[in-house]
């Protein structure tokens, strides 16, 4: 059985996690309403990524997730990442000194 991609499998991941369905998650990012299920579809089967930044920009806005969640292939990683992607700047930056301190 072939394994999904990392961005077929966070996407489905976070949809479900947001309680919406494909074709609502694709008319709330802009697709038309008949492309939007079966376009998001695709994406979670794995056979196409979306072409450009700007959709999974959207497509992590409105699942409440960084873009960069649906490229992790470690799901400790992604966690983190989509954990650090609702902290506020400042908080960020915190965490950012803390860690070059154990580092050093």
């Amino acid at each position: 059985m072939e394994q999904l991609s990392p961005f077929a499998r966070r996407l489905k991941e976070a949809r479900l996690a947001a309680d919406v369905s494909q074709r609502k998650l694709g008319m709330m990012v802009g697709l038309r309403p008949q492309q939007s299920s079966p376009r998001m579809n695709r994406y979670e089967l794995g056979h196409h990524v979306p072409p450009d930044y700007g959709l999974i920009k959207r497509l992590g806005d409105v699942l409440g997730v960084p873009p960069a969640y649906f490229f992790c292939d470690d799901d400790v990683m992604a966690e983190i990442i989509k954990r650090i992607g609702k902290m506020k700047v400042k908080e960020r930056m915190k965490l950012l000194r803390n860690m070059e301190l154990d580092v050093g």
